[in-house]
Parts: C-alpha cells; sequence; structure tokens
C-alpha cells in the first residue's frame, strides 16, 4: 500500500468528521474562493530510538466573508487539537497538538479573508529501518 503524506491524512480524517468546505493539498488554487488548504510544514527531528516521528501541517483558510473564513479554521482547529491516538489510512496519530491559536492573515490580493493555525503531529510509522516499535 501506498503511504500518503501526512497532508493527505489530515484530510482524510477532517473529510471522516464531515468538514464539507473543498480542501487541497500544498497548493492552494485560485477557484473556488471558500477553500481550505493543507500544508505539510516540515517538523521536529524524528526519534532516532522509536518508530515516532513529529511532522507538522498549517491549513489555511480562504472566504469571500471574514465570518465563513473564521469559522473553517475553527472547525479544523476543534476537530484535530488534542485528538485521541487513531489510524488513518497506513498513518497512526499517536497524538495532534495545535502549535498556534487561529492567526488572522487579514485579506489577500483579491480581498478575501485568510485565516491558519499549525499543529504539530505524533506519528508511530508503521515501518522504519532499524528503529524499535513503541
Amino acid at each position: 500500500m501506498t503511504t500518503l503524506s501526512v497532508s493527505e491524512n489530515i484530510r482524510a480524517l477532517l473529510l471522516s468528521d464531515g468538514v464539507v468546505t473543498p480542501m487541497y493539498i500544498n497548493k492552494e488554487p485560485a477557484d473556488p474562493i471558500e477553500c481550505l488548504t493543507i500544508y505539510d510544514t516540515g517538523g521536529d527531528p524524528s526519534n532516532p530510538k522509536y518508530i515516532l516521528d513529529y511532522p507538522t501541517i498549517q491549513i489555511r483558510s480562504r472566504a469571500a466573508d471574514y465570518d465563513t473564513c473564521f469559522q473553517n479554521i475553527q472547525e479544523c482547529f476543534e476537530f484535530l487539537n488534542g485528538r485521541p491516538s487513531e489510524t488513518v489510512n497506513t498513518t497512526r496519530f499517536t497524538g495532534i497538538m495545535a502549535t498556534t491559536g487561529l492567526l488572522s492573515l487579514g485579506q489577500d490580493s483579491n480581498q478575501k479573508y485568510l485565516y491558519t493555525t499549525n499543529f504539530r503531529l505524533f506519528v508511530e510509522n508503521a515501518t522504519s529501518g532499524h528503529r524499535l516499535p513503541l
């Protein structure tokens, strides 16, 4: 089975929670105006002994009006922050923690509202060479 990026798995998680706002990965399209974009943003170094990784993501909300933009990012924040352990596709998330609150970016060059928030993920990989399972 192909391993998906962390952002793809977070998208699947949010879809399963009922998020209906269109979601994109690592590239925000010009249309639709109202959307969420999930970016892989690196993370902290992996645990050298155990199969535990610490990737980070950023979720960005864009909408024509302020309230919709805020509500969309707040929904993601509430679904993800402090979520219990679970497996999505082949990725085992042992924790998800917000590293920022909800950050207003104001408006873009087309006068659309922007909000963002960031998360640290705790991921237990299925395989990882010489590292030991937890």
